[in-house]
């Protein structure tokens, strides 16, 4: 057996290397049966091909060349040589110090992959636009200012990568760009889309987080096969209309903006599944958002929220609620209806009670109520049989009740910044758990039971007054934990 390994470990980089030849002919040229349509080989063989990191060694064998990786060689222009790489196909010259590409970067018309990637580039020649097999164009990190108008004759183009740049527009031939299907353009100063945005038929992905837009054009909602939006940190005051004619649209991102409503017809969009609407200026919701039978995550942290609303406990779809870092002073009861609940994060606000009602949501696996003012944990915890986070550090707890500790599922405990002894509360029955944080408490020794606790790694008791002879002895049964003390 060993003799078949050692044969097969030998035998195998040898044809991975065969690979890099099997494409040509006698004389060099590329086999026919590896051209696609353009006759240029095909892109499913790119992978097999070699890749060269210098243009000396790439200029000795021209007509294999394929892929060439010039990145961080501190160059600041195209070696002329590089114009007879014929065959070349996929171009990295990230993280270089070009400030401009040379007029006949047309010459190199059979890219499919150009990656400018952190560079200084100011501007981009008009003869960008005849790489009309160009697939993936990356320019994100550049000082680009302004993309020229003949970015729309890449009729190819799939992959468009314009993000930490210094655009204030786009060209209306970018909507010309029929076969795009993901715009990352994060970090620029563009205040507004073209009208026809909508021609982008195939568009899938769009990021256009962190920019000045402050609202969407009408054309927006013909973009039928969007699964992904994200247009966090702009300069919405409005929850742009249009969005909610996308009934199909499953991720939506429009946080850090700077909105105090949502449209009813936010209902309409059937498919959303995950909507972030943190760090706007919200205080409740629209009529029917309950009706969005596939939403199952929502995030409204950093809102003007007083309550758990109503509408939010009847959206039964729920798996994950944020409502951290509002002003809620109490659970809303009806919580309780969240059965497919999972993961609930109600933390900085100013809740000074559980209700009962609220253990009753027994498939969450995480919860944190940190930062708030509970002074008292019921034993109903105990119907949390699912739970592996739990986060109550920064509260007013004297106390823990035994049945915290028998619940065998939880992984990581934080009770830092209490008000807890735990003298009379034995850990021995939590036997997953991983990290337990007690900080700044009152414990005069360590709890109970810890050493029962065998995959235990981690262990914060700083601020407290526990003996350095409990800590020696806990780690000479315990050797895999760190202690910090």
């Amino acid at each position: 057996m060993k003799k078949t390994i050692l044969l097969l470990l030998f035998i195998y980089p040898l044809f991975l290397n065969s690979q890099q030849y099997v494409f040509f002919d006698s004389i060099g040229n590329i086999k026919t049966e590896f051209l696609d349509s353009d006759n240029i080989l095909d892109e499913e063989f790119l992978p097999y091909t070699a890749e060269f990191f210098r243009i000396d060694s790439a200029i000795l064998k021209s007509n294999q060349v394929f892929r060439l990786n010039l990145n961080s060689n501190s160059i600041s222009e195209l070696p002329d040589d590089i114009f007879t790489l014929s065959n070349i196909q996929i171009l990295s010259l990230t993280n270089n110090y070009f400030e401009k590409l040379p007029n006949n970067i047309n010459e190199l018309n059979n890219i499919r992959f150009l990656s400018l990637n952190t560079n200084i580039l100011n501007s981009l020649p008009a003869e960008i636009g005849y790489l009309s097999q160009l697939l993936m164009l990356d320019l994100e990190n550049n000082k680009l200012t302004s993309l020229p108008p003949e970015i729309g004759n890449l009729p190819k183009l799939q992959n468009l990568l314009i993000g930490g740049n210094e655009l204030t527009f786009l060209p209306n031939e970018i909507c010309n760009l029929t076969s795009v299907f993901n715009i990352s353009a994060w970090g620029n100063k563009i205040d507004k889309l073209p009208d026809n945005f909508g021609n982008l038929m195939m568009l899938q992905n769009i990021d256009f987080s962190n920019n000045k837009l402050t609202e969407l054009p009408a054309s927006f909602s013909d973009l039928g096969f969007l699964m992904i939006i994200n247009l966090s940190k702009n300069n919405f005051k409005k929850f742009p209309i249009v969005l909610t004619e996308m009934e199909k649209l499953p991720y939506l991102d429009i946080s850090n903006n700077s909105i105090s409503e949502l449209p009813k017809d936010i209902s309409n969009m059937k498919m959303l599944q995950m909507l972030d609407l943190k760090n706007n200026k919200i205080s409740e919701l629209p009529k029917n958002f309950n009706k969005i039978p596939s939403l199952r995550q929502i995030n409204l942290s950093a809102n003007k929220f007083y309550e758990i609303p109503d509408l939010l406990c009847k959206t039964i779809s729920l798996s994950l609620i944020d409502l951290s870092h509002n002003n809620i002073n109490a659970i809303n009861e009806d919580i309780q209806k969240l059965v497919f609940l999972t993961k609930i994060n109600l933390s900085n606000n100013f809740i000074n009670y559980i209700p009962s009602n609220f253990y009753n949501v027994v498939n969450l696996s995480y919860i944190d109520l940190s930062y708030n003012q509970i002074s008292e944990i019921s034993s109903d915890v105990s119907k949390l049989t699912s739970l592996k986070e739990l986060y109550l550090n920064n509260n007013m707890l004297s106390e823990i009740p035994q049945e915290l500790t028998k619940l065998i599922t939880l992984e990581i405990i934080n009770l830092s910044d209490n008000q807890l002894d735990l003298s009379n509360s034995d850990f021995s029955g939590l036997e997953n758990l991983r990290i337990l944080y007690l900080n700044n408490n009152a414990l005069q020794n360590l709890p109970a039971g810890l050493e029962n606790c065998t995959n235990l790694t981690k262990l914060y008791v700083k601020g407290n007054f526990i003996p350095q002879s409990e800590i020696n002895a806990l780690l000479a049964k315990l050797p895999n934990l760190e202690i910090a003390y």
